[in-house]
């Protein structure tokens, strides 16, 4: 497998992370230092709690976004390694596009495009139809600070989809041919998912090469393969 991904992007979202998570943490301290010593300072005594709770809450959201850009950007593992991780081993007519496309994590397979809508929290999950649930846990609640909501993964995947078709429409008329689906895909270890009549495939990350090797569907023409990889090599890149 081939894997074309956005260092540049990844870069830059880690020194976001960075900076947003130094600065919410330098209001946090300056909004607890108003509180004791705002008098002090010639800061007028009405004001001093007002300004304080500004800067505090000013800080706790700077300081939620920079934990979650951290947790997804700048750790290892990250998400998008955590996928190449569970594609090893797939042929080289399997090429993988991290960031640099409208659908972020996409696979071009021998017979088309896969986006992969992926979540990284552990938890137990449910969807009937397109209607997802999540079971709540003390766990859950004591780590919300940086945590990714769930979202309505189906609607994801179906907007993903129609994003890449209108995108493939703009490369020429014979791209829009090309097959486009979507798989959700849970990257967490322990998750528990209850699926019921589904319209997008879910699956534990665990399981996606698996799948992706029994369900080969028709083979796109050599001719077309080798120019849709040209094509979406240059868009990416």
């Amino acid at each position: 497998m081939q894997i074309i991904r956005d260092e540049r992007l990844v870069e830059r979202r880690k020194k976001i992370g960075q900076i947003t998570s130094l600065l919410g943490m330098g209001v946090l301290m300056g909004g607890m230092a108003l509180t004791w010593f705002g008098s002090r300072w010639g800061v007028p005594i009405q004001w001093v709690l007002p300004i304080s709770l500004v800067a505090l809450a000013a800080g706790f959201i700077l300081s939620s976004i920079g934990i979650y850009f951290l947790n997804r950007w700048g750790r290892s593992p990250r998400p998008d390694e955590l996928i190449d991780q569970g594609l090893k081993g797939l042929g080289r007519e399997y090429r993988l596009y991290h960031f640099g496309l409208p659908a972020p994590h996409l696979l071009l397979t021998p017979s088309g495009l896969v986006a992969l809508i992926i979540r990284t929290e552990p938890g137990e999950y449910g969807v009937q139809g397109d209607r997802w649930r999540r079971r709540f846990s003390v766990g859950r609640a004591l780590r919300f600070m940086g945590q990714e909501g769930l979202g309505n993964p189906t609607k994801d995947a179906h907007y993903q989809v129609e994003r890449m078709r209108r995108f493939l429409s703009k490369l020429g008329p014979e791209m829009e041919e090309i097959p486009v689906s979507a798989i959700v895909v849970f990257l967490a270890q322990g998750v528990s998912l209850d699926v019921a009549e589904s319209s997008v495939p879910v699956l534990r990350a665990a399981k996606l090469k698996g799948f992706l090797r029994s369900e080969p569907g028709r083979r796109l023409p050599a001719s077309t393969y080798r120019e849709l990889a040209e094509l979406l090599d240059g868009e990416a890149r």
